[in-house]
């Protein structure tokens, strides 16, 4: 067959309507996935399958597409969840399985960086270099996030990503030289007998942001006569092997392993064209100190992931707490780090047997929205100022801090007014009292928190009011003592 002369920055012809898309993989792209050699079985699939097997559990592929690996691990008895951006691949992914007579996988149209999935997985892989597609570095990092949140404690995440140096990867020399031009992939006869066939061009090659740019041309044919033309953005970022062991790492995942070519070799980028991350997001700490999820009648109290971050912004927002000189993107740097500082201290305190302080989440049970926030916090300050501490012998009015342990809520604000923050407190304040055996729990806030102090009545605590101006924030306090202190331990007034 000889194809039409055509020129690559005009339409096929005039009665051809070329179609541009974003990084897609839809349409012509997703019909010829298959017969292209999509569903051959590759190195990866035995790789992926021991990991699996070897941690029993469910699994997510990430890229699913049309099936390759998750039909085939179905169909081995493995409970295989998919996602990928492209909804004609999974359709296809649904008809395959059908016509395998397999139960119809769960399957979810969500990009990486945006993953929200109803359950967690022992093990999450993302094959075929899937990964560098995600071009932008902070998605990049949020997909990694993501992924750790939807990773049970222990669980294992594979990620893999092609060597740049790659014959035709970024920096193989052709690409290089021939950035601009088309040049060839595949022709493809397709089961109707037409033939497709695809192209592809870099336009721009970025060394120091290691990104390149990319277009795929496919093409439809009957017989010479051109039916249909499709061009999509193919663009790639490519990683280096200390630099992901680094990303991962940053992510909190521990015991990262870069292997080559799915075996058990470490990669070589002399000898191999792909690098395979294997990483473990840590158990928790099984220390006595640790505070496990607790459940109360409407509410679960997890700890925080990153991927909790915009509920948390909004919820310290919510609640005024920002620095008006800061930017908003200032704003959310800083509560990123605060966000990162709390998730790794969780099993950092506790493996030290240190208090389990810390904001958790507060998901609501009957559809697993975040209403809000709730912890412990060490909470230091001059407690000798306030009437209850003198009149009960616990410190002298004499200017000096003590510290205290603080209970801390904030509800996100279309969640107010339901009774969540109590119960969410309650159930903080039970386990303190009697699994961690805290003597006294104290509340803070000011005058005009009116919502505040009508929580820390509602938990039986003693409402004390700070006759000094300063500090600020202690101005209204409430303190609940445990019930099983004696009454000789708590002296009254004299």
């Amino acid at each position: 067959m000889t194809e039409p002369t055509l020129t690559d920055t005009t339409s096929a012809s005039d009665h051809i309507q070329t179609h541009w898309a974003g990084m897609s993989w839809t349409g012509l792209a997703a019909q010829v996935w298959d017969p292209s050699g999509g569903d051959t079985p590759q190195k990866d699939h035995d790789f992926i399958r021991a990991l699996i097997e070897a941690d029993p559990g469910p699994a997510l592929d990430i890229g699913c597409g049309t099936g390759r690996l998750l039909l085939r691990y179905l169909a081995a008895g493995l409970d295989v969840d998919g996602i990928d951006t492209s909804p004609d691949m999974l359709n296809i992914c649904r008809e395959k399985a059908a016509q395998q007579n397999l139960p119809q996988p769960n399957l979810y149209e969500q990009a990486m960086q945006a993953l929200d999935l109803p359950r967690t997985y022992q093990t999450i892989f993302i094959p075929c270099g899937t990964f560098v597609l995600v071009t932008e570095r902070e998605e990049a990092l949020e997909a990694l996030r993501r992924f750790y949140a939807h990773l049970k404690p222990g669980g294992t995440l594979l990620v893999s990503a092609f060597w740049p140096s790659n014959k035709g990867e970024a920096l193989d020399k052709e690409v290089v030289y021939s950035v601009g031009q088309w040049r060839p992939l595949f022709d493809t006869e397709l089961p109707d007998g037409m033939l497709m066939r695809q192209h592809i061009r870099q336009t721009s090659i970025n060394a120091t942001d290691q990104v390149f740019t990319a277009e795929r041309r496919y093409r439809l044919y009957r017989d010479d006569e051109l039916l249909q033309e499709e061009i999509f953005a193919a663009n790639e970022r490519w990683y280096y092997r200390h630099e992901l062991a680094l990303l991962l790492e940053n992510a909190g995942f521990q015991n990262v392993e870069i292997k080559g070519n799915y075996s058990d070799e470490d990669f070589d980028g002399d000898k191999h064209y792909v690098m395979v991350a294997v990483a473990r997001r840590p158990q928790e700490s099984q220390s006595s100190a640790a505070l496990p999820t607790l459940e109360t009648e409407r509410l679960i109290i997890r700890r925080l992931t990153m991927s909790d971050l915009p509920l948390v912004h909004q919820a310290y927002a919510d609640a005024g707490w920002f620095d008006p000189a800061l930017s908003p993107e200032e704003t959310m740097a800083q509560r990123r780090r605060w966000l990162e500082w709390t998730v790794r201290n969780y099993d950092a305190l506790a493996d030290l047997y240190q208090p389990p302080y810390g904001d958790r989440a507060v998901v609501r049970q009957s559809d697993g929205v975040v209403v809000g926030l709730v912890g412990l916090v060490p909470s230091v300050g001059p407690y000798g100022q306030l009437p209850y501490y003198s009149q009960h012998h616990l410190t002298a009015d004499d200017g000096l801090n003590m510290p205290e342990f603080g209970l801390f809520w904030s509800l996100l604000q279309a969640h107010r007014g339901q009774g969540y923050a109590t119960e969410a407190a309650q159930a903080i304040v039970d386990y303190a009292f009697n699994t961690l055996n805290i003597k006294r729990i104290v509340a803070t806030t000011d005058y005009d928190n009116q919502n505040s102090m009508n929580v820390m009545r509602r938990l039986g605590m003693s409402m004390e009011y700070n006759p000094h101006k300063e500090p600020a924030w202690l101005q209204v306090v409430g303190v609940l003592e445990n019930p099983k202190i004696k009454r000789d331990d708590l002296r009254e007034p004299t």
